[in-house]
């Protein structure tokens, strides 16, 4: 599997230069397209609580078994 390549924050922590968007998934899909991505290596998972799909990406998430410290969840508030 090919390493994703990092960018180095001030603070000492590092974020993935790629991740997987879920904001066009269809919300039957929405699980299965996590799933895949992060046992593909995508370690970024984006997407937002206004998202007709995000119950499927804590399903997805759930589902993977990936380890929680190995991820990054980047979301979107609204005002």
């Amino acid at each position: 599997m090919t390493q994703i390549p990092r960018l180095a924050m001030n603070d000492g922590y590092s974020i993935p230069q790629l991740g997987f968007g879920i904001w066009k998934v269809p919300v039957d899909n929405a699980a299965t397209a996590v799933e895949q991505a992060l046992r593909l290596g995508y370690p970024l998972i984006d997407g937002a609580n206004l998202y007709p799909n995000e119950a499927g990406l804590g399903e997805g998430l759930r589902g993977s078994g990936a380890p929680r410290e190995d991820g990054l969840l980047p979301t979107k508030l609204p005002p």
